[in-house]
């Protein structure tokens, strides 16, 4: 994994960067839309058929939109469809997998020691070891492998736009790679990246949902607002696909506020290339700066009433600063995944509210929500909704 994007730096970074950007283009992203279409409407018809059987259709967040998520990324990513949200089903290897992979502490003493001494990181590569358990490591290794022959050996596969297929195509020697190669990735970039974009697809896109359907079912006069903008859409063109979605202005507001509320990730980090000197201050040659994303965004020098949900201070983008506000990242390393990311959050939550109102139950905590910190900011228990038919 250190091999993906994340770890990537200098000349390596910008190589994998120019690669993997076009793959999130305003066209590729178009033609995934109608695959998220799909998963989301399998989780529609689960919720449909549980509250015909049961006379109610109660989830909880956090296991049901991961299982979501997690079908988005391989269908749409890489043209697997698993569908993982059959009820008495029976829970996944992926999704096992995946929890395990995310289950290290944020505390642990042996990030506290890299994030302190980052040198020591080439000390950890040396003798082997990992910040997260090796079983699930293999396993998703094992499955990136698989994807890529089944890539490879595809007849079908001429203008298919999932990732893998791209990532093979930009496909290049190690040889090719330490020679300076402008664009490309290695076979071990390619397994990287794409364990990568599974797990954040598990984990962070996951958890943006579950936020965002939880702020809403607290926020109902803020929801019902959001349903007639879908249903005047809906009026308009008759489909969810990605330019229907994407207009969804009020909807984009309540995403960007869920998103600064229940910041995903707890911060980011940059290492200095050079020596600097910001207003007066000087950072060192190769010092890490550790950017807190939360913090930021519950800084109430910057935010009125930080910690309560107000879509309509994400009216207009250009007046946020977006140092203040940087869910993805900010600058040219910020997340290059963070369009598809979107658009599979407003997707699935524009489907729901199309045919459901989201409601609490009697055992849903009221805000704000209690955090844990991990490999991502998530609940720290779980959190119940009910979704009931919209007449």
């Amino acid at each position: 994994m250190n091999r993906s994007i994340l770890g990537a730096q200098g000349k390596d970074w910008k190589r994998l960067r120019s690669t993997m950007s076009p793959t999130f283009s305003a066209h590729k992203l178009k033609h995934m839309s109608h695959i998220m279409d799909w998963c989301s409407k399998n989780l529609v018809d689960l919720l449909k058929k549980r509250y015909d059987e049961k006379g109610e259709a109660v989830f909880e967040m956090k296991e049901t939109f991961s299982r979501l998520s997690l079908d988005m990324v391989l269908s749409a990513a890489f043209s697997t469809k698993v569908n993982t949200q059959k009820d008495g089903q029976e829970e996944p290897e992926i999704t096992k997998n995946a929890k395990l992979l995310f289950g290290f502490s944020f505390f642990s003493p042996l990030l506290i020691l890299v994030m302190l001494f980052p040198s020591l990181g080439k000390v950890y590569e040396k003798f082997n070891i990992s910040l997260s358990k090796s079983a699930p490591i293999k396993y998703f290794r094992e499955i990136t492998s698989v994807l890529m022959e089944r890539s490879i050996n595809d007849p079908h596969s001429k203008g298919k736009v999932d990732f893998m297929h791209l990532f093979m195509e930009s496909k290049i020697s190690e040889n090719a790679a330490k020679n300076g190669a402008e664009k490309g990735m290695t076979k071990d970039e390619i397994i990287g990246n794409s364990m990568i974009m599974i797990l954040a697809g598990f984990e962070n896109t996951a958890n943006a949902m579950g936020f965002l359907a939880y702020n809403l079912a607290m926020h109902p006069e803020v929801q019902k607002k959001v349903q007639e903008e879908i249903d005047q859409m809906m009026n308009e063109k008759d489909e969810f696909d990605y330019e229907a979605v994407n207009s969804l202005k009020l909807l984009e507001m309540c995403l960007q506020e869920s998103l600064r509320l229940y910041t995903p990730i707890v911060g980011n980090q940059r290492a200095s290339q050079e020596e600097i000197i910001i207003n007066g201050f000087t950072i060192p040659a190769k010092m890490l700066v550790f950017i807190p994303n939360y913090a930021l965004a519950h800084d109430p020098d910057y935010w009125e009433a930080p910690f309560e949900f107000r879509p309509e201070r994400m009216r207009d983008m250009n007046e946020v600063d977006p140092m203040m506000h940087q869910p993805f990242g900010a600058g040219p390393r910020n997340c290059v995944a963070m369009r598809f990311a979107m658009l599979e959050v407003k997707m699935i939550i524009a489907k729901l509210l199309h045919s459901f109102n989201l409601e609490p139950t009697e055992n849903t905590p009221k805000p704000p929500l209690e955090l844990a910190v991990a490999a991502s900011i998530k609940c720290k228990n779980e959190v119940e909704l009910r979704a009931v038919p919209r007449s």
